[in-house]
């Protein structure tokens, strides 16, 4: 009986730790907010070592265009966050849904192939250097939710699209060092 009683108890304190927790849902993973019912979408990325253990890089898998749901498993997706999609080489569009109000620093951070996304309605916070490196957009229609972008949001090094079209909206109020540069 005590044996069961512990095990129990066990259970018990393992569930209440797991208030928030890590969960894949198709191909996108994401971090639950149990209290909230908000979800994150979080990295799905791994470590290849090279140089007989001297070294290694970080891989994301994500690829081709990206539709990030609106809601999952009756949670509401509200963020993506810092460096979820860093390092997607093979990235080419992305719709975001009309519920994300923040996306995190260097979130789509080197993804050269990202050439299109299309902003949900309700986005209020672009982080630090959150698009930076990414492929040269032609045009970028920011929501007139947008209050906030951070430093370097969208810096490359990368020649500019001729012509480059930006929309800012009016709720914009704070513009980072070199968001476009």
């Amino acid at each position: 009986m005590k044996k069961f009683l512990l095990s129990s108890t066990l259970l018990l304190v393992a569930l209440a730790a797991r208030a928030q927790g890590d969960v894949a849902e198709g191909e996108l993973n994401y971090i639950f907010d149990h209290e909230t019912m908000t979800a994150t979408v979080t990295q799905n990325r791994w470590w290849k070592e090279y140089g007989g253990g001297m070294g290694g890089q970080w891989h994301n898998t994500y690829e081709g265009d990206i539709v990030i749901p609106e809601t999952v498993g009756g949670y509401t997706v509200v963020a993506i966050g810092e460096q979820a999609f860093a390092g997607c080489k093979s990235l080419k569009g992305l719709s975001l849904p009309d519920s994300l109000i923040s996306i995190g620093s260097g979130a789509f951070r080197s993804c050269p192939a990202l050439e299109t996304v299309r902003f949900g309605s309700d986005l209020t916070y672009i982080g630090d250097g959150a698009f930076s490196y990414c492929g040269s957009f032609s045009e970028l229609a920011l929501p007139d939710s947008l209050v906030t972008l951070g430093n370097r949001a969208f810096y490359t090094d990368a020649a500019p699209a001729n012509p480059f079209v930006l929309h800012l909206g009016p709720s914009v109020r704070s513009v980072g060092e070199q968001a476009f540069a």
